[in-house]
């Protein structure tokens, strides 16, 4: 029997176990896609089964199967909004009987793709990608789903060889958009749950250049499959289906976030670091050379000079075991010769004077950690049974006494001493990574992680901010939902590599995508006087995380600095207005890994009582190449066509513009910066 239910221009459809989601004309979409997962090592195909339709809405199909010779039932949920042709799928599995059941392979989705001449693009390996793109080698500890498409900026992959989307470690952006020009119209794939299960989707090419094969996995790590218990039903992910009437980019996944902001909480929306920045002490030059002393006295200078930075947040290097943080704050604590009074005296200290304490903790150890000493049976394996390591060991969390480790571990770093944000570095590996096997197989790495990231919620104060770090998060917003700000990045370090300041703005430009400032609060690293980059490259590195209010954190040690060194950095905080949207204007530059030239906000740095101020922009030359364009109309920028001032935001030089902005010649690795006021 056929279900059916009709969009605006699409048309749903439910034949002979398939599912059919395309334009009414037939050129776009999805066929035939069945559903087929593994009961205890029998297949179930929803082919080979008969369906019954349950009481429905216009809007609304629910199919059902009770397989006479399998112990599942499974319910496909179809819900349609009419209006901007888009389907959620939501599939659920009950156990019959009065034992557990486990799934494994399931496939939500293995059919056929209609995407004339299509190419697609999704945000995954984004560290990946441009190390290949420049010819940079990838660190040897990154272990990289093999497949995974590399995608990102201008970098469309064309249809027709196999590729794989969401397998990357790295918590990818979970939505893709296929597009086909000649069809003037695109398809979003997304996921829109991620409480058990990934979601891989794989496209291959066919003979033709029409059609593709499609299959969406729904894929577990650390254990090969999910268990269900006796007369009980869970419920599968939720998957976002919509058919775009255009091919840009820049507009594909807008209903897509906005549906996620409006179902989820999002800690971006009411985060600490929105109006509190934070001083740390790990870059520009202090590194592991941490101590009392120079927290407390750069506390001290923050408090006098830098209204607007309220976070003191001390980074590695405080361990009394140098390389296992993780271990310390149940065992030897602080290293005893930098903080002879303890941790919670420097907290204590750092509130006294006005400010919030914060504190880095990384959650990987070396195997010669005196903690696998005692538990070995803590380390987290391989199937092969080899530990699962980075560069370090990781603690398997599968197991009750891990959790309760971790937790009272980050009890007394946050209640007994009193710190009040986290950094949470090096902690995505015994969650996200391939090719672990936990010891108990109750819970995927998908419900530890959100068992993880809540706990650490829930011992942090209200207005306390967690902080993620490694891997390179290519954010995920299953993953931001839960943190105050992301470092999206790599490490500013000396302040004078202005390769890596180039790619941190490429990546910024395909994260502009996945609504920054709204969903997550990007974290370009450190600002600070940068002595070690030329003038240009710093005004050019400080435009740039101004016009994208990613300048949440300042650097260095202030002791060794004198006021006039930090006039530019102070200026940048004092206005920075990290709550605003931002975007690359030349998305796409085709010729290489640079990143745009051109970007625009309707927010950036200034005195938030003027109202007539409309936004900042920025021209870069960020390689000796110049900008893209010598001149972009108010209208491009999303400005009405009226006056404005046009102010220079480092010699603030005035003009007056009626309908575009005049880029002069920029100088290699320099920027032309400017403020918008409207002219009444």
């Amino acid at each position: 029997m056929e279900y059916s239910i009709a969009g605006r221009h699409s048309i749903v459809s439910w034949q002979q176990g398939t599912l059919h989601f395309q334009r009414n004309d037939g050129t776009l979409g999805w066929q035939q896609l069945a559903f087929h997962l593994r009961v205890d090592g029998r297949l179930f195909d929803s082919r080979r089964h008969e369906w019954h339709g349950l009481p429905s809405t216009s809007d609304r199909l629910v199919l059902v199967s009770r397989p006479a010779d399998l112990p599942l039932e499974v319910t496909v949920s179809l819900t349609l909004d009419a209006a901007a042709d888009r389907l959620m799928l939501r599939c659920r599995y009950r156990n019959r009987t009065s034992r557990t059941l486990r799934i494994s392979d399931i496939y939500e989705g293995d059919g056929t793709l209609l995407c004339p001449n299509g190419r697609a693009f999704h945000v995954e390996n984004i560290k990946r990608m441009f190390g290949d793109a420049a010819k940079r080698p990838v660190p040897k500890d990154r272990r990289l789903a093999w497949g995974t498409v590399l995608c990102g900026q201008d970098y469309w992959a064309q249809l027709g060889p196999e590729l794989v989307y969401g397998r990357s470690e790295d918590q990818p952006y979970p939505a893709l958009f296929l597009a086909s020009p000649s069809r003037n119209g695109g398809v979003v794939d997304a996921q829109f749950s991620q409480d058990r299960w990934y979601r891989e989707v794989s496209v291959t090419g066919t003979e033709n250049t029409t059609t593709f094969n499609y299959r969406a996995a729904m894929t577990t790590r650390g254990v090969s499959s999910v268990k269900i218990p006796p007369n009980t039903a869970i419920d599968g992910e939720m998957t976002w289906f919509q058919l775009t009437p255009h091919t840009d980019l820049t507009r594909a996944f807008a209903p897509y976030n906005e549906a996620l902001l409006s179902h989820y909480d999002f800690r971006a929306v009411n985060s600490p670091n929105r109006n509190e920045y934070i001083w740390g002490s790990w870059n520009l030059g202090i590194w592991k050379d941490v101590s009392d002393d120079l927290v407390v006295e750069n506390a001290r200078i923050i408090k006098e000079h830098f209204p607007r930075v309220r976070w003191v947040q001390i980074d590695d290097g405080w361990s009394a075991l140098p390389t296992a943080a993780v271990a310390a704050p149940l065992r030897n604590g602080a290293d005893h010769e930098k903080f002879p009074r303890g941790l919670a005296a420097v907290a204590a200290d750092v509130k006294d004077i006005g400010l919030r304490p914060a504190l880095w903790c990384g959650m990987t150890l070396p195997k010669d950690n005196p903690l696998f000493f005692e538990h070995p049976e803590w380390l987290l394996q391989n199937e092969d049974g080899s530990p699962h390591t980075t560069w370090k060991c990781v603690l398997d969390v599968s197991r009750e006494d891990v959790r309760e480790f971790l937790t009272r571990t980050y009890r007394r770093i946050i209640r007994d001493w009193g710190f009040e944000g986290i950094k949470l570095d090096f902690w995505s590996y015994g969650f996200e990574d391939h090719g672990m096997v936990y010891q108990n197989d109750d819970h995927t790495s998908l419900e530890l992680r959100n068992w993880w990231l809540k706990t650490l919620r829930d011992l942090l104060p209200e207005d306390g901010y967690l902080q993620p770090g490694c891997n390179v998060c290519s954010i995920s917003p299953f993953v931001a939902r839960w943190v105050d700000n992301i470092r999206y990045g790599v490490d500013v370090g000396e302040g004078d590599d202005w390769q890596a300041a180039m790619d941190s703005a490429t990546w910024l430009a395909a994260f502009s995508l996945c609504e920054p400032s709204r969903m997550w609060l990007p974290n370009s690293d450190a600002i600070g006087s940068m002595k070690r980059m030329d003038p240009a490259r710093r005004r050019s590195w400080l435009s740039f995380c101004a016009v994208t209010g990613s300048a949440l954190e300042l650097g260095a040690d202030l002791r060794k600095e004198e006021p006039a060194d930090w006039v530019d950095a102070q200026r940048i905080l004092a206005g920075l207005q990290p709550n605003h949207a931002f975007k690359p204007l030349d998305f796409g530059a085709p010729d290489g890994p640079n990143p745009p030239t051109l970007w625009f906000s309707k927010g950036g740095v200034h005195d938030g009582n003027d109202a007539s101020y409309a936004g900042m922009f920025c021209a870069f030359n960020w390689n000796g190449d110049g900008a893209s364009q010598t001149r972009v109309p108010f209208t491009e920028l999303g400005l009405s066509d009226t006056t404005y001032r046009v102010v220079n935001f480092w010699t603030e030089e005035e003009s007056v513009r009626t309908d575009t902005i005049e880029i002069p010649r920029v100088e290699s690795h320099d920027v032309y910066a400017v403020q918008l006021f409207a002219v009444e």
